[in-house]
């Protein structure tokens, strides 16, 4: 018996080598895609129980179970080649050469291949492909209509995937105001990381549904996201030069995570602006690199300005004193 079935198990050993390496490979290079690694190690258990299974019952005289479970064996087989396939390719050798194949975008694949593979191998063993595309259409609709929430979220998350208006990587900032970077688009939600270490999950329905920023975008090109750095000075001192003392402070040696280009600016904003009797107003525009440090790098804008203006002797203004009068009691 073990002869007969020989084939099958010299199968199911090789591909267990296969997935050994495989995750050896994606453990090594490629960690964040250990989701994958898992559902290709889910479709191998599968199938080597099936064949086991398929064995067992043939050598206790059940042959009718002993076949479904072989049927099943060679589509979970075909499964695994294709798994096995798509990590290969898509989480190790695409990404060394600086290819990354969206999620969504290789789940399809993934998944159209399981499609095909199946009808093939139910036609072979007399099955109508014709009646199960049928059957899957049936039950297709059926959970369509009740798990609209959900079906909004997955075509949400296709379309996102398709337009390529929100990819990894990118700063966005929400209805709410909330703003971080995209760590992945899946198929419900998108993961968003904001700076104080905490994660958002997103519907993608609500992506496609509000209005959502994209900072230091511009026509599909990443650019510097513009910050602004406000500041006041007494009146009294020339604005050309306030603005020409912080410019060569900034232009000097440069801060980190600011941009060469576009350069920093510095402008006046308003005289006596709100309420500020003997206040002008400026501001300091800079480019900023990376959106995470936005406020360690505004910190440090502000330094620099604080000292250029010191070595110019040009004071900021102290915090005004409230007036405190005696009440004459009559």
């Amino acid at each position: 018996m073990i002869r007969a079935y020989a084939g099958e198990l010299v199968w199911v050993l090789g591909l267990a080598v296969a997935v050994v390496i495989t995750a050896a490979l994606v453990n090594r290079f490629r960690p964040m895609q250990r989701p994958r690694l898992r559902r290709l190690v889910t479709i191998f258990a599968i199938y080597a129980t099936a064949t086991g299974a398929g064995i067992g019952f043939h050598a206790t005289g059940l042959p009718a179970w002993s076949s479904g479970c072989l049927v099943a064996a060679q589509i979970f087989q075909a499964f695994t080649l294709i798994s096995l396939s798509a990590t290969v390719v898509i989480a190790i050798a695409l990404p060394a050469v600086g290819v990354d194949l969206p999620m969504i975008a290789s789940d399809l694949l993934v998944g159209l291949g399981y499609v095909v593979v199946t009808l093939v191998i139910l036609a072979r063993h007399g099955v109508n492909p014709t009646g199960a595309l049928v059957s899957g259409a049936v039950v297709s609709a059926v959970l369509a209509i009740s798990l609209q929430s959900t079906l909004g979220n997955i075509i949400g998350g296709v379309a996102l995937q398709l337009d390529g208006s929100i990819r990894e990587g990118d700063w966005i900032q929400l209805e709410n105001g909330r703003q971080g970077r995209v760590r992945s688009v899946r198929w419900r939600h998108t993961v968003v990381e904001a700076r104080d270490w905490s994660t958002i999950i997103v519907p993608n329905a609500l992506l496609l549904a509000n209005h959502i920023t994209i900072l230091g975008k511009r026509e599909g090109q990443t650019v510097p996201q513009r910050m602004t750095v406000p500041f006041n000075i007494d009146y009294e001192v020339p604005p050309s030069r306030v603005i020409r003392v912080v410019t060569e402070a900034l232009h000097g040696a440069g801060v980190e995570n600011v941009a060469d280009e576009p350069p920093p600016q510095v402008i006046c904003n308003d005289f006596a602006k709100d309420a500020k009797d003997s206040l002008a107003s400026y501001a300091v525009r800079y480019w900023i690199i990376d959106l995470m440090t936005d406020e360690l790098t505004s910190s440090r804008v502000r330094a620099r300005v604080f000292t250029a203006l010191q070595r110019a002797q040009i004071a900021l203004p102290a915090r005004p004193l409230a007036e405190l009068r005696d009440v004459v009691r009559p």
